[in-house]
């Protein structure tokens, strides 16, 4: 994916400014920043969930930019939002199955298992309705879901947030796995600690920092330690 020049307004506000990045093939790319720097609005503007001004997004040689989400989706691009519509009457197989419904898809026992041996601690809950999971286990099944759809892209929005450390290994672990199967990923972060620990593991090929809709950073991502600017911004001091 590319994305050139992008600007995007809400209510008036003109929220990113001439955004510009690139993920190329089973590349993932970290985006942080500080909250309400404009990182979730470019994973929805990227999915069509927010109209885009001006600036172009190429998703190999199509443009996707004025696509509609149902569009976007269909060119297997999928997204894990930070706030997860988990169903809580559904057992775990059945809220991962749901994407596949939506798109008019047939369950895939096969698919099922690939995702279970990805994320191995969902799958003594295969049968377990979601009510009973804690919050990691459930932000684990949202990730889940998207992955059911067989995206060549991920887009995931604070998928590390709010997890105790313990459960962060696990899950970058997970995404070690995705990003071996050939899925390209692109990783929204607001804590510093959480960016800090996906660097660390060497999963992040390329880091981009956004401060007030504005990329600030973009390179080798443990070369960001030597930037005492841009850290002084993300960290918010």
């Amino acid at each position: 994916m590319k994305v050139a020049d992008l600007h995007v307004y809400r209510d008036g506000v003109h929220v990113l400014r001439g955004v510009s990045l690139e993920v190329a093939r089973d590349e993932v790319v970290l985006i942080g920043g500080r909250n309400g720097a404009g990182k979730t609005t470019i994973l929805k503007a990227l999915l069509g969930l927010i109209p885009v001004k001006s600036g172009k997004v190429m998703f190999g040689n199509d443009e996707i930019s004025g696509l509609s989400p149902y569009q976007v989706v269909k060119k297997k691009i999928a997204y894990s939002p930070e706030a997860l519509m988990v169903f809580d009457d559904l057992t775990v197989e059945e809220n991962v199955e749901m994407s596949a419904k939506v798109l008019g898809l047939s369950a895939d026992e096969e698919k099922m298992n690939t995702i279970l041996e990805i994320f191995y601690e969902l799958r003594p809950l295969r049968k377990r309705r979601a009510m009973y999971l804690s919050g990691g286990e459930r932000k684990t099944v949202g990730i889940a879901r998207a992955l059911y759809t067989s995206p060549s892209l991920l887009l995931l929005d604070e998928p590390l947030e709010g997890l105790a450390p313990v459960a962060i290994g696990r899950f970058l672990e997970g995404m070690e796995k995705i990003k071996a199967a050939g899925i390209t990923m692109m990783i929204a972060e607001s804590s510093y600690y959480c960016a800090s620990r996906a660097i660390s593991s060497k999963l992040v090929n390329k880091l981009y920092c956004v401060e007030r809709g504005e990329i600030v950073y973009e390179g080798e991502p443990s070369a960001i330690y030597q930037n005492e600017h841009v850290l002084r911004m993300i960290r918010g001091y």
